[in-house]
């Protein structure tokens, strides 16, 4: 009984990661396509139903640990998932957040015409980054979400890329300021999913493996428990 039900969490956390994953690429795509009511979907319907389903994976997860009162692995696949849960539904706040300055630009006749390639580079590997942690997850094999949380190199640094780009036009055009200011905006919160994605890697491995994972910017620390 209590295996049934924690198999029921996590396939509702694949289920939302799903959603979210959706949204990301929906916010990129209204930008690139020129799609102001996908961009619209996103920060109206979508966002609703990502918040609606956030609550009602966080009220399972109460209400199972109040049924079971779960140990051990049980115990930490339960709080793993409310963390995750956690970082999912902040993943969909910042699509939204993606999606409003895609709209802003599109609403003011301004497609990014630099970085676009460094960009999109961006997406993708954040997206990556979030479909192996998923396989983590699913496959319980620990190794992947050390490898996701390794890659999280890569976006930092194609962040400081494209902002540096940025800053540069700035200088040189004072009438992009504000759009390039929107741009920015879209990659530091494209950063921050794959920050976000980083911290379900570091859960799945607390989850499977006992063992808390915690990574700033120079180095990891992990505490056996």
């Amino acid at each position: 009984m209590v295996e049934e039900n924690m198999k029921k969490l996590v396939d509702r956390v694949l289920k939302y990661s799903n959603h979210v994953e959706k949204m990301i690429l929906g916010s990129f795509e209204g930008l690139f396509q020129k799609d102001q009511v996908l961009l619209e979907r996103i920060i109206g319907s979508d966002e609703h139903h990502a918040n609606k389903v956030e609550l009602n994976i966080e009220n399972h997860c109460i209400t199972f640990i109040a049924r079971f009162a779960p140990k051990a692995i049980a115990l930490r696949t339960v709080i793993s998932i409310i963390k995750m849960n956690n970082d999912l539904e902040r993943m969909a706040d910042h699509a939204v957040n993606i999606s409003k300055s895609a709209l802003y630009l599109l609403k003011h006749g301004i497609i990014p015409t630099t970085n676009t390639d460094d960009l999109q580079f961006m997406l993708q590997e954040t997206v990556k980054m979030l479909n192996n942690c998923i396989d983590s997850l699913v496959m319980q094999n620990t190794s992947i979400s050390k490898e996701v949380i390794d890659s999280d190199r890569k976006i930092n640094a194609l962040k400081a890329k494209i902002r540096d780009e940025q800053i540069m036009l700035m200088i040189e055009d004072k009438t992009m300021i504000k759009p390039t200011m929107k741009i920015l905006n879209i990659v530091r919160n494209l950063e921050r999913i794959a920050d976000l994605t980083t911290n379900i890697a570091e859960d799945v491995i607390y989850m499977y493996d006992g063992i808390m994972v915690k990574r700033n910017k120079t180095d990891e620390e992990e505490i056996s428990l």
